[in-house]
């Protein structure tokens, strides 16, 4: 009789252990009820929800590549477990991201607005204020939670835990409530006529990275770091503007049904999680030899693949319920459930077919693969969830 308890335990390990990481995505439940509670605010203007999904893929990105570095960093001994009396190349990574979130915060600017101007005809003079925005915002979240997901990273380290594993699902949910307090801060000051706040500390922030480039402008770890990392986060921001736009069109629906809101920084979180942990399976698969460079060869890993996306389901299934509650109506529910149901299939495909790419072409995990995946699967949650509740409004 024990034995065969064991047995099955150790059959639904895969099941126990991604459903109890996914407990950490419930925390993108505090990121949405912000957004909701000042649901006026996210929904003022066509280029405020646009540039939202837009925020939350790149700051995902840019921390899952801090996340990645600082892991891989200490296991190879580049990275000391403290804060103080760190390495040149510790703070080689901090002050290239801090760099890399000026410029996509600038960049993603641009692509926000030609995006408006496009479909919604917004004038040009809104520019410097969209601009500002995502500079205060994502700047501002960057001098915190970079500290924050260092100091988990030498936490987790230094008392055995593997922080390849627990890092960037705990700081990727932080980042998400840190990022969406800080864009409606950002929102509100400029709606309330308190602009020059933003501007300055815009101006701020471009001087501090002024000062950084010139400081690290020789340093080797730096450059390259920003060069792998930008190509990364611009795709993400070319990516993620689709789902921006396609969440603009039902722009009056949410202001309507704020339970939406509410969950949508968690349903993000959990199916990019599931994305990561599969693509991270299968790669690790594939360089042992378990498993196909092929399509075909996922099947090996169909007992797997039933049991992450059970777990998830049982996320989804309590956030419809929660979105329910939060004031989105049985709409709502179905919605929810009808996306997890699209999204689900292309995420695990999505993912295997990342994990070939990544053997294949010998790309760094860290600085590409990861981030990739959660901003497509970031996509095509928002592209699927936004047309779903355009068809059943």
């Amino acid at each position: 009789m024990t034995k065969r308890v064991d047995s099955d335990g150790r059959r639904l390990k895969v099941f126990k252990e991604t459903l109890l990481a996914l407990q950490t995505d419930l925390g993108g439940l505090l990121a949405g009820s912000i957004a909701a509670l000042w649901i006026s605010a996210l929904t003022a203007y066509y280029w405020t929800v646009i540039l939202y999904p837009m925020i939350l893929s790149v700051r995902g990105a840019i921390n899952g590549i801090l996340s990645g570095r600082l892991s891989t960093g200490l296991h190879l001994k580049l990275v000391n477990p403290k804060l103080k009396e760190n390495t040149e190349y510790f703070h080689a990574i901090l002050s290239a991201l801090f760099t890399t979130t000026m410029l996509m915060s600038i960049l993603g600017s641009f692509i926000v607005f030609l995006l408006s101007h496009i479909l919604y005809g917004i004038e040009l003079q809104l520019l410097p204020i969209i601009i500002s925005v995502a500079i205060v915002s994502q700047y501002a979240t960057t001098l915190i939670t970079e500290p924050l997901t260092s100091f988990l990273s030498f936490t987790f380290y230094k008392r055995g835990i593997d922080p390849d594993v627990v890092t960037y699902p705990i700081s990727s949910t932080m980042t998400d409530i840190v990022v969406t307090f800080m864009y409606i801060s950002a929102i509100l000051s400029a709606i309330k006529g308190y602009t020059w706040i933003i501007f300055f500390l815009t101006l701020v922030f471009v001087s501090a990275t002024i000062y950084i480039i010139f400081s690290f402008r020789k340093n080797e770890d730096y450059t390259r770091i920003i060069r792998e990392a930008f190509f990364v986060v611009c795709i993400t921001l070319l990516i993620s503007s689709i789902g921006g736009v396609f969440l603009s069109r039902i722009r009056r629906i949410i202001e309507e049904k704020p339970g939406v809101v509410v969950v949508y920084p968690a349903l993000i979180d959990t199916i990019g999680d599931i994305g990561a942990s599969f693509g991270s399976m299968c790669t690790t698969r594939i360089m042992l030899g378990l498993i196909e460079l092929k399509i075909r060869g996922v099947i090996k890993l169909l007992w797997e693949i039933i049991q992450m996306v059970s777990a998830a389901l049982i996320m989804f299934i309590l956030y419809s319920m929660l979105s329910f509650v939060a004031g989105g109506g049985f709409v709502s529910i179905l919605a929810v459930l009808l996306t997890f149901l699209l999204v689900a299939p292309f995420t695990i495909v999505f993912s295997f077919i990342m994990a070939i790419v990544t053997f294949r072409f010998g790309l760094d995990p860290d600085d590409f693969v990861i981030p990739l995946e959660t901003t497509f699967t970031d996509m095509a949650l928002t592209v699927a969830l936004s047309s779903i509740l355009y068809v059943m409004a």
